[in-house]
């Protein structure tokens, strides 16, 4: 009887796959919505990046040479878009970044990603910005702070990746970094433009006063 031996980075993308593959067809018949089954103990990244591209569907475009192991797993299936954002995550952990256009992955390196096309978002309501750690270009605009001041306070709270410019024009913030950070400065902007609103409304004189 004939035998296969596998390395263990081999081994490790051979049941991955297996369990992902399995799993997401399974679920896709009974949710109608694929997943898969996210599961790896010190596994190279780019056997990460295989599986996602087997199980997934995902074109891997790698921009930057990648190293280190990764050590995730989750006992239940995950959707496609779950497996991303942990991607995000573990990637910036080893200093590199995903950008997904529809079906593509590009591995960057950190430091580069600003110049590659990332997704431009606009908004200052932390509510609505997710924190994960995609890498975007946020717009945030500001009500009463000025934006210009406001990126001297501001950048000593952001990682060295990150930039941040203010529009003076249109009296807005734009910023590039990792969602969960932007959220966070999105929440700092937030409570320092309702401090500003009341002290305006506070010392804004009354009609009887503007008639006198």
């Amino acid at each position: 009887m004939k035998t296969t031996s596998y390395r263990p980075t081999q081994l490790a993308l051979v049941l991955a796959l297996i369990t992902g593959i399995t799993t997401s067809s399974l679920n896709a018949q009974n949710e109608g919505e694929p997943t898969l089954k996210f599961n790896f103990r010190g596994a190279p990244i780019e056997t990460v990046l295989d599986y996602l591209s087997e199980a997934a569907g995902f074109i891997i475009v790698l921009e930057t040479d990648v190293t280190g192991d990764i050590n995730a797993w989750s006992n239940k299936p995950i959707t496609t878009d779950e497996a991303v954002d942990l991607l995000d995550t573990l990637l910036a952990d080893k200093g590199y970044a995903a950008i997904r256009n529809g079906k593509i992955l590009k591995i960057v390196s950190q430091d580069d990603a600003q110049r590659y096309n990332l997704p431009v978002k606009k908004g200052s309501d932390p509510d609505q910005i997710p924190k994960n750690d995609q890498m975007v270009t946020q717009i945030i605009p500001v009500r009463h702070a000025d934006a210009t001041s406001l990126v001297e306070d501001l950048q000593p709270l952001l990682p060295d990746e990150a930039t941040l410019t203010a529009n003076q024009s249109s009296n807005a913030l734009v910023l590039t970094d990792r969602q969960a950070s932007i959220h966070r400065i999105a929440e700092i902007i937030t409570a320092l433009d309702t401090s500003i609103s009341s002290c305006l409304l506070y010392t804004s004189p009354s009609p009887r006063d503007r008639t006198r």
